[in-house]
């Protein structure tokens, strides 16, 4: 076995366990950077989960979306069969859900049938947001399965053929179940799109819990 020679030479096994010593550091540098990085991913993906919880309502999540102009909207995705195909249906609100949550719902639930009958009136142009509330609703509910039709003379059907909902003035926007599937919404200082997203994010999150149990 070679020793260490008078001018300090040493021999080639010191060498040896010196490269191996440097190959274990680098290997111990690169677990502990590993390690790092997933504790960091893990308190990174507690905070997304909190942040999307704050724009949890019920069973529902929303996600904050920038589309532009200093504009937010709440997107939720909801699978649903459409047309007897599995698709993901895309909603979005222009009210924050928590907002949403704070209008009053006097009811059992929101009953959906094959058809949904609108009474309104042109008390609700609003600047717009009228036809907008209207689009929503239709758009919304049709993916839902339910057709929406306009009619000024309806009225409620007690034998619930068909879900009505009557929008009118109010003094407090919040919404009312007068019968099984007969809805007033009262609209306060043309609040129409609080009180339609209202609507259609009851419906939405009776979807979500009913999938959950």
């Amino acid at each position: 076995m070679e020793k260490e020679t008078k001018g300090g030479n040493k021999e080639p096994e010191k060498l040896g366990h010196h490269h191996e010593d440097k190959e274990k550091n680098k290997v111990l540098k690169i677990i502990v950077i590993g390690a790092f990085v997933v504790v960091i991913a893990f308190f990174l993906g507690l905070a997304l989960m909190k942040e999307l919880q704050k724009n949890k309502v019920g069973d529902t999540s929303f996600e904050r979306v920038n589309v532009g102009g200093g504009l937010y909207f709440y997107k939720t995705t909801l699978t649903i069969t459409f047309n007897e195909k599995k698709v993901n249906l895309e909603v979005y609100l222009r009210t924050n859900p928590k907002v949403l949550e704070k209008i009053p719902f006097e009811g059992e639930s929101i009953e959906l049938t094959e058809l949904l009958v609108l009474n309104t009136t042109d008390e609700f142009k609003c600047n717009g947001d009228g036809a907008i509330a209207v689009g929503n609703v239709a758009s919304t509910f049709n993916y839902l399965g339910s057709k929406l039709g306009l009619d000024p003379n309806a009225t409620c059907d007690p034998q619930g053929r068909y879900t009505f909902v009557e929008i009118d003035v109010g003094n407090e926007t919040k919404i009312v179940q007068n019968d099984k599937t007969c809805y007033i919404i009262t609209i306060k200082d043309c609040e129409i799109l609080k009180g339609t997203e209202r609507l259609i994010q009851l419906e939405l999150d009776e979807i979500n819990s009913a999938r959950k149990r």
